[in-house]
């Protein structure tokens, strides 16, 4: 059959249907050659740095079964500065009011500790 993107017969690999970053394993054999394949990694990795948040808020697995950390800046008005908070609000599985709790919390305790 070929490469599925440019009908190429020869180096041909293993092409995801799904990116892997993403969890994906189903595979088209010998799906794409090397050149392509190469193409659209530079692709997939710019689309996975995009992504991450939404990855890790999805809590969307990558192929060896790790959910991506992801960080949320957060704009707190008054100090007039933009604080990193690490992944605070990222499990999806708990309430929004839980959520929303332990988001104001982080934030006072990050406040308290740039006003020392």
């Amino acid at each position: 059959m070929g490469c599925i993107f440019c009908a190429s017969q020869e180096n041909l690999t293993d092409e995801h249907v799904f990116p892997a970053f993403m969890g994906g394993e189903l595979e088209v054999k010998s799906g794409s050659c090397n050149r392509c394949n190469g193409d659209f990694s530079d692709a997939e990795a710019a689309l996975k740095e995009a992504t991450r948040p939404l990855l890790n808020l999805l809590k969307i697995k990558n192929r060896y079964g790790i959910v991506p950390n992801a960080r949320v800046n957060a704009e707190v008005r008054g100090l007039g500065a933009c604080l990193s908070i690490p992944k605070v609000a990222a499990a999806s599985t708990i309430s929004c009011g839980y959520a929303r709790r332990r988001t104001q919390s982080v934030i006072r305790k990050l406040i308290s500790q740039t006003r020392s």
